[in-house]
Formats: structure tokens, sequence, C-alpha cells
């Protein structure tokens, strides 16, 4: 199987954006594959078509895209290094690690997540958040988060070369949240890529 979902083409101008599908390692064969929503859909089957509509907006906007889709046999630590090799070979300007939230039925909302101290990640999330303020109100905006050492998804940014967000656009545990995820799939790739897109700008 291919590391990547697909090779985005190399333009005249515009800027590279590296995707990567959370969840995206195996153990023993196995894929990781994060949480199941109520509609029964696990999580990095969702993103993985996710960052297939992701793709096609940023290239019309004359960026270059790669999907990481596979991280091989590795634990979280191996797992981030590899999607640091990949950022580095790539050179890209920007990461994005696609997830979505799991908790109680109660939950509900997008955040988004950023190494402490990393000024250009959190203007990047910044504008992710202000796009999905704008064209997805039904989400509660959670804001952006910025983690240190012991919060969850700090190996992952603290290893990137670049600025990288973890997208977390919905909680998949909420029936509420998972309804407009599966409705307005299209938008919620449009307002990420719209919000990369004016960060890069």
């Amino acid at each position: 199987m291919s590391w990547f979902l697909k090779k985005g083409r190399v333009p005249a101008s515009g800027k590279r954006v590296l995707l990567c599908v959370g969840h995206s390692r195996k153990t023993h064969g196995k894929r990781d594959g994060g949480a199941i929503s109520v509609g029964g859909v696990q999580e990095w089957a969702y993103n993985l078509d996710l960052a297939s509509r992701i793709l096609p907006v940023l290239e019309s906007r004359g960026h270059t895209v790669e999907v990481v889709s596979d991280y091989g046999e590795a634990n979280y630590a191996q797992a981030a290094q590899f999607a640091s090799g990949r950022a580095a070979a790539f050179k890209a300007d920007v990461c994005l690690e696609l997830h979505f939230n799991a908790a109680g039925e109660a939950a509900r909302g997008h955040e988004w997540l950023v190494v402490r101290g990393d000024d250009r990640a959190l203007a990047l999330a910044a504008s992710i958040n202000r796009q999905f303020c704008t064209q997805l109100p039904e989400l509660r905006q959670r804001g952006v988060k910025q983690v240190g050492p012991k919060d969850r998804g700090y190996g992952f940014l603290r290893s990137m070369p670049c600025p990288t967000v973890i997208c977390e656009p919905f909680f998949g545990s909420n029936p509420a949240d998972w309804q407009v995820a599966v409705d307005r799939k299209r938008m919620l790739a449009f307002a990420i890529a719209e919000g990369v897109d004016q960060f890069l700008a």
C-alpha cells in the first residue's frame, strides 16, 4: 500500500501543505483507526475522505498538497517522527493532522491544537477557527488551544518542522455534531482549506 493517498502537482507559485490523517499508525498489522462515531464510522476513514475533499480546494488555490494516510508499523513516538520526516522531505510550509473528538454525548464543538509558543501555528489555527465560526455557526466554538508537554498531541506537534495544527472539527460522540459532520462535510473541507489558504496568502 502506498504511503500517500495522492501527491499534489507542483505549481509555479503557492505553498506546500501536508495533510496527515490521524490514527494512521499500525500495530501488528492492525491500524489504530481512532474513535468510532455515533454513526459507526471510524475516525481514520472519515478523515481519509475529508482529506480527499480538502486537497482539490487547496490545489485550486495554487498550493501543492500531499496526504499521508499510513504511518506504517509504529508506536506514537515513531509515528510522530515519521510524519516529521515526511514534512521535512516535502518541505511543507504547513501541516494539519485530521482528527475528530470523542467524549460523552454532551461534549460538542470544534477546537484546534497547537504547540505552546509557536506563534505561526497559532495564527494558522486562528485562521481555520475563523472560517468555522463563519461557515459552520451551528458547531460550537471551543477555540484554539496551546498544548504543553503533559497535554495530548504535544509529541506530534513538537516534532514537526513547520507550523502544525491538530484539527478537531467536531465531536463524533455527539449526535448533533455528527449530523453536521455528515451533512456538511463538503463545507467542513472548504472551511479548513479556506483557513489554510488565507493564512498562506
